[in-house]
């Protein structure tokens, strides 16, 4: 074992969707899966401040959730289904934890999550509730925040999720991982949740720091196995693009001091080439193949950045039109939000109001508005106004680093 510097609320978060996976295969219902890893995360906390985190921290807490689960189920179900362990496989996790980090290599945990992406979005429920148990089963994200990106009440969500799992539990074949049909039917879903989990990373709410590198590198191993799966979908190259092109700024966009540093204002030279180079090579391939999705459009986006050398000669103009693109195949508020943030960093100030200002009764909760409508009142100099609207993303933010720039943007004024 070895000290970590790591929060371990960080730690059991990165975790969680491989541990859940891997705990949903081996009790096969989703109740238990969340049971036994919220058990095994309250020993985790209260045993590694003591003796250390362990070397493998995943190994680790599926044995104990594993553990803890059969004894559970032993009390208060027929084992018969559940003969995972025998009668004396309650040893402590100390005497086989010398054995945990091969446990973890022969058994196909992080295929795992893949399946558990597919069985969450089974097609007996609506698409709302797929994302909905994908970010609050495998991610973990607190009903509060699921109700704020889908923009609505947090009893609301709930009421989705439990529905969600009612459905598919009713269905005793709905456990089983999907077969090649099956997969082709739900692969969209699958997408959507992957990006959700690498956005997570990206820019989450994590409370102490602006991004979870394993977060999103956990997303980007799922979205090449995905593209495994299915070689020839170009939605799924363009979502594996996409992701690679987001990642590859990761040590330009945080200084020091773990404030953000804004797109504009990053060290170029930082960025991954490596990934932009692999990024290109797949959007560029699945454009060939002519049918175009929105995952591609969006990889398109981001390939327009990483091919500028600076804000200043970026193509704002290519950038507008595919946003315009976009909106038509995937409309949302969130795309129409963003298709304003390229009009208004063109130079287009007034163009970009109109484009936001309808935006209030879908957006009103989302920071990242108020921060679109800051910037835009800023340039107008409306002060009050940009400052109303600094206050209200500084009151909706759960990130520790974006409030230290909003309150600094707020002093600028």
């Amino acid at each position: 074992m070895q000290a970590s510097h790591r929060p371990l609320s960080d730690i059991l978060s990165t975790a969680r969707p491989i541990v859940i996976a891997a705990l949903f295969r081996y009790f096969n219902n989703m109740d238990d899966a969340e049971d036994a890893y919220q058990e095994a995360c309250l020993r985790a906390l209260k045993n590694w401040p003591t003796k250390t985190v362990p070397d493998n921290p995943v190994a680790w807490l599926v044995f104990v959730g594993r553990n803890v689960g059969i004894d559970q189920i032993r009390k208060t179900k027929n084992t018969t289904s559940y003969a995972i362990l025998p009668e004396n496989a309650n040893i402590s996790v100390d005497e086989s934890e010398i054995n945990l980090h091969n446990q973890i290599e022969i058994h196909p945990y992080h295929d795992d999550v893949l399946r558990l992406l597919f069985i969450c979005c089974h097609p007996s429920i609506s698409f709302e509730q797929q994302v909905a148990l994908c970010l609050r089963i495998i991610i973990g994200m607190p009903v509060e925040e699921i109700a704020a990106a889908f923009l609505s009440k947090p009893a609301s969500i709930a009421q989705r999720i439990n529905r969600a799992k009612a459905s598919i539990a009713k269905l005793a074949q709905s456990y089983e991982a999907p077969n090649a049909a099956e997969r082709q039917a739900r692969i969209a879903q699958v997408r959507t949740a992957i990006y959700l989990l690498f956005n997570q990373g990206y820019a989450g709410n994590h409370a102490k720091q602006h991004i979870n590198f394993l977060e999103c590198r956990e997303a980007i191993r799922l979205a090449r196995l995905l593209l495994q799966l299915a070689p020839n979908d170009t939605e799924n190259m363009g979502l594996l693009a996409l992701c690679l092109f987001q990642n590859s700024r990761h040590k330009a966009r945080i200084d020091a001091h773990q404030a953000i540093i804004m797109l504009k204002d990053q060290n170029r030279k930082l960025w991954d080439k490596a990934q932009i180079v692999e990024a290109l090579q797949i959007i560029e391939k699945a454009l060939r193949k002519g049918s175009v999705g929105s995952f591609q459009i969006q990889a398109s986006i981001a390939a327009t950045h990483a091919q500028s050398i600076d804000e200043a000669s970026t193509n704002w103009s290519e950038i507008i039109e595919l946003y315009k693109i976009l909106s038509q195949i995937a409309p949302s508020p969130i795309i129409s939000l963003n298709h304003a943030a390229a009009v208004f960093t063109s130079g287009q100030i007034n163009q970009a109001l109109k484009l936001a200002l309808p935006l209030k009764t879908t957006l009103n909760d989302y920071p990242y508005y108020h921060g679109l409508m800051a910037e835009i009142y800023t340039v107008l100099k409306n002060i009050p106004k940009a400052k109303n609207h600094l206050e209200s993303a500084l009151k909706l933010t759960k990130n520790a680093t974006q409030a230290i720039l909003i309150r600094e943007k707020i002093d600028q004024l």
